[in-house]
C-alpha cells in the first residue's frame, strides 16, 4: 500500500512541512539521500531512513516557470507505517 502525499502552493507546502516535520519518515536524524535527479522544472531524490518505520521513499519537487516550488510529492510504502502514523499525517494536512 503506497503512501502518497501531494501538496501544491508554497504556503501549503510550508505549512505542512512545519506541522508534520517531526513525524515525517523522510525528515530528521537517521535520514539520508541515496539518489538525486532534476532539471529546470524540478527534481527529486530517493531517501533512506534508519531510525523510523519506513526505510525508503521518493520525494519530488516541481517548479513553476519562475523557478519557485509549486508542488511537493512524497511516496513511500505505507505498509511500513501503522494506522496511527498515517492518520496523524493526514490530520497534519488539514489547513485551518
Amino acid at each position: 500500500m503506497p503512501a502518497h502525499i501531494q501538496i501544491t502552493s508554497k504556503a501549503s507546502i510550508h505549512a505542512y512541512l512545519t506541522k508534520a516535520g517531526s513525524v515525517l519518515p523522510y525528515v530528521g536524524a537517521g535520514t539520508g539521500v541515496r539518489h538525486v535527479l532534476g532539471n529546470d522544472v524540478g527534481g527529486g531524490y530517493e531517501w533512506t531512513a534508519v531510525n523510523g518505520p519506513v526505510p525508503r521513499g521518493i520525494t519530488g519537487i516541481e517548479l513553476d516557470p519562475w523557478g519557485r516550488i509549486e508542488r511537493f510529492t512524497a511516496v513511500w510504502n505505507g505498509a511500513y507505517a501503522d494506522d496511527a502514523l498515517l492518520t496523524l499525517l493526514a490530520r497534519k494536512a488539514i489547513e485551518r
